[in-house]
């Protein structure tokens, strides 16, 4: 069933029973990889397959395909065609980073980009093509920007930039201010105190008190005479006519992260430099001088490689180790004594805690486990005794790791009437065949010699004979005693006679004895019902729902009788009146002679089964293989309906193949009619079987039995009660261990809304009572995969006429509301109420 060339994984295809005489029933799966999906064991039906999506798609197929599955299809596969639509308006998101953004010439830097709806990704730099969201390390010798550039899925374009600043602490500072003023000076040492000295001259004086050194410009009358317009030198002053040096002007910041300066016009000048500096702070090393301020360099390690200090600076002091009190550990690993079969140790607290040692036991009892502390759990084989956990083996032993069933136990509880099996989980178990009574004739004893000598026959106790008592002596009274048997006794004052001269005076001869006029009259002769039979439907008069007796009073006497049912009171019963209904019956007749008023009684009890109980047949007793029990439960319908069904239940192989007949009624196994008595050829009663269990017949060559031809029938034959049935039967499965087990059903003599006058021409239609198809019914068995039940389900129906032996399915059609669709579904649930199958 490909439906396109295309397939798409991940679709979700659901499929659904919408049309069928099954329960409904929907399935959902994905597809797989290659846009493929799978259904099995699908019922047969019509179904709607559809295929839906969470995302926006275009279906090269279609999106709902209605499919038809036949009787015993397993699996179909679909192939779905979809193609995806795109958004050409998907917008770009992108963003950029370098971690740091300034690095020293020769370190490195970490860059990473974030993108979103991007077709493709390009890095200048000599980067090239990178992918979504990741990142790169990078070390340029200078600073450097760097772009990041991104196509979108619908051509689109969108940039994004980050620059690395690279700083070099090897490059010199700025020179210092060249506008300096150079003035040619001379030097003159005075002493404070007494005498003069000559005009012009120098002098010197090693007297006591502080020396002054002073550097004599020029002479002057003021200070303003002095200045040399440099504010680096200070203030220059007039001192006894003679022009002093100011105190040169002090420009350092006490900044070492700039380089200080003097312009004489200016004055201090401040310029930041790029030099290593100390942050004071021992904690850090390698400090660089930053836009004028000593920025902090790198941290230092302290680690003195102890698991069990605490490592921390002191900015003052440096590294600082403390010890941890009690310290076994830090982390899990310093814990570890590798040995995987110990389990993973623990570092809480700082105290190593033991693993939780591996467990290897595999709940296997086949297997001896252990455990190796380099390679972990090791599971070897054993043969030990096991238990399989099915309680219908013993003497169980492990192989290959798995537990292998034992020896089967024997279930036999000598009862023949019990279907011997086991359960796994239960053990023996012993179910009652229904409607068995018995499996020899000694199930069947009543211990009553005077019952006869009861058998079995068909797994049913079959009434023994009763002995015949009677002496011939007319003068005895015989009886049967229940322990022993027959008896006979006297008759006080009888005499036996062949002849009146024979008796006493006034007596004549009646019956071979001397009689008067006060003997009670012999017991009324019943017929048609034998005291201790029991009847059902298919044992009655005509097979209906009833019994009659008959009794008629000799000459001399009047008979009456009553008739008591289970705990009823007795009531007045006439000769021939039907007898109805289920329960235990007594039949009390009493012939009165008329002269003398004597009586004399005739008492017969029976029982009737329960009419809506249908009848249990069992068939194909010779095959000793698998056994089933079918049973069919009419539809209260046919209450109400002339005429009984005819059936057809046979087995066949998986692939269709005739294997056993299990049950047919007795027009279509004979095509002797039961009203008529008279052979009618009738193809159309059962033809879906009839062409698979009979030969072609007469110049028509139609598929039927015939009287003198009968099918290769091991089964029960026999018209159908309306109250159901069970057949208990045996199928040949030794090569065969899927089998079908079919039931074919029809109506005589009933018309119907769509078949009636649709086809009167037809030689075979109509004329010989059937107006409408048979209905077939069906399952497959895996005997090696029993289910507890299975139930029969419509499959179609036959030809109308049984023209031929083919299956019509023709009312499943894609609108299920059509005449014909509608007819066989009335027809169908008209008559079947349900068919069922157990395996024992």
């Amino acid at each position: 069933m490909d439906e396109s060339e295309i397939g798409m994984p991940g679709m979700k295809v659901t499929i659904e029973r919408y049309f069928s005489i099954f329960p409904a029933e929907s399935k959902s799966q994905l597809t797989d990889e290659n846009g493929f999906y799978e259904f099995s064991d699908l019922k047969m039906g019509l179904y709607r397959i559809l295929v839906s999506s969470d995302q926006d798609v275009e279906f090269t197929g279609r999106n709902s395909i209605i499919k038809w599955i036949g009787f015993f299809s397993r699996t179909h596969t679909l192939n779905i065609g979809i193609s995806a639509t795109e958004d050409e308006n998907f917008e770009i998101s992108l963003a950029i980073t370098a971690d740091p953004d300034t690095i020293e010439k020769g370190e490195s830097a970490l860059l990473s980009w974030h993108s979103l709806n991007t077709k493709s990704l390009q890095i200048d730099q000599g980067i090239g093509s990178v992918e979504d969201n990741s990142t790169i390390t990078v070390s340029p010798a200078e600073t450097t920007l760097y772009t990041i550039t991104a196509e979108g899925i619908s051509g689109n374009i969108k940039k994004a930039s980050v620059t690395i600043t690279v700083l070099d602490s090897n490059i010199a500072p700025p020179p210092l201010s060249s506008s300096t003023t150079t003035a040619v000076v001379s030097t003159t040492t005075t002493a404070s105190s007494g005498g003069g000295g000559g005009g012009g001259g120098s002098s010197s004086s090693s007297g006591e008190g502080p020396s002054t050194t002073t550097t004599s410009l020029k002479e002057c009358d003021k200070d303003t005479d002095c200045t040399d317009n440099n504010t680096c030198t200070g203030k220059e002053t007039c001192i006894n006519s003679e022009c002093i040096a100011g105190i040169m002007l002090n420009c350092d910041d006490g900044n070492p992260c700039t380089h200080d300066t003097c312009d004489p016009t200016g004055g201090c000048l401040h310029d930041n430099n790029t030099l290593t500096c100390n942050d004071n702070n021992v904690c850090t090393a390698n400090e660089l001088c930053v836009k004028g301020s000593c920025q902090p360099g790198t941290s230092i390690t302290c680690d003195d490689g102890d698991k069990c200090t605490i490592d921390t600076c002191d900015p003052d002091t440096g590294c600082i180790f403390t010890l941890i009190p009690d310290c076994e550990c830090v982390e899990d690993s310093d814990c570890t004594d590798n040995n995987v079969c110990t389990g993973a140790e623990s570092c809480v607290d700082n105290q190593c805690l033991p693993g939780t040692p591996l467990t290897c036991d595999d709940g296997n009892p086949c297997t001896d486990d252990s455990c190796d502390p380099t390679g972990g759990c090791h599971h070897a084989n054993n043969t030990s005794a096991c238990d399989d956990s099915s309680a219908c083996t013993s003497g169980d032993l492990c192989s290959d790791g798995s537990c292998q069933p034992g020896t089967p136990i024997t279930c036999d509880d000598g009862d023949g009437c019990t279907n011997d099996t086991c359960d796994p989980g239960a053990g023996c178990v012993f179910t009652q065949i229904s409607g068995c009574q018995c499996d020899s004739d000694s199930d069947c004893s009543d211990s009553n010699v005077c019952t006869g000598a009861e058998t079995c026959s068909g797994m049913l106790c079959v009434a023994g004979t009763p002995p015949d008592c009677d002496d011939g002596n007319p003068c005895t009274d015989d009886s049967c005693v229940p322990a022993s048997g027959c008896a006979s006794v006297a008759v006080p004052g009888c005499v036996s006679c062949s002849f009146d001269s024979d008796c006493a005076a006034g007596e004549t001869c009646i019956a071979n004895i001397c009689q008067g006029s006060d003997l009670p009259p012999d017991p009324p002769e019943v017929i048609g019902i034998t005291d201790g039979s029991v009847y059902t439907n298919n044992e009655m008069v005509r097979n209906d729902n009833f019994v009659q007796a008959f009794f008629t009073p000799v000459p001399g006497t009047t008979c009456s009788a009553t008739l008591q049912k289970d705990s009823e009171l007795p009531a007045v019963y006439t000769s021939g009146t039907k007898i109805i209904g289920a329960g235990s019956y007594q039949l009390v007749v009493t012939a009165e002679d008329t002269g003398t008023g004597l009586t004399a009684d005739k008492i017969v009890n029976f029982v009737m089964n329960p009419s809506d109980q249908g009848s249990t047949f069992i068939t194909n007793n010779n095959i000793f293989d698998t056994k089933l029990e079918i049973t069919y439960n009419y539809n209260t319908y046919y209450t109400i309906r002339a005429g009984k069904p005819l059936f057809a239940v046979w087995a066949e192989d998986a692939n269709g193949n005739f294997l056993h007949n299990l049950y047919v009624s007795t027009v279509p196994a004979t095509n002797i009619m039961r009203y008529s008595q008279n052979w009618a050829a009738r193809p159309q009663a059962l033809p879906y079987w009839a062409h698979k269990a009979c030969e072609p017949y007469g110049a028509d060559s139609i598929y039927i039995a015939t009287p003198d031809i009968p099918p290769d029938l091991d089964a029960v034959t026999g018209a159908t009660n309306m109250a159901g049935f069970k057949v208990i039967t045996n199928v040949n499965t030794d090569t065969n261990r899927i089998i079908r087990i079919l039931f074919e059903i029809n109506q005589s003599f009933d018309t119907g809304w769509y078949f009636n006058d649709a086809f009167s021409t037809d030689k075979y239609y109509k004329g010989t009572g059937s107006y409408e198809p048979a209905l077939v019914y069906g399952t497959l068995i895996d005997l090696d995969n029993l289910q507890p039940e299975y139930s029969l389900d419509l499959i179609g129906y036959s030809h109308f006429a049984g023209s031929d032996g083919n299956l019509y399915t023709d009312y499943y059609a894609i609108d299920p509301d059509t005449e014909l669709s509608r007819y066989i579904f009335d027809h169908a649930t008209s008559m079947v109420g349900s068919i069922t199958v157990t395996v024992n």
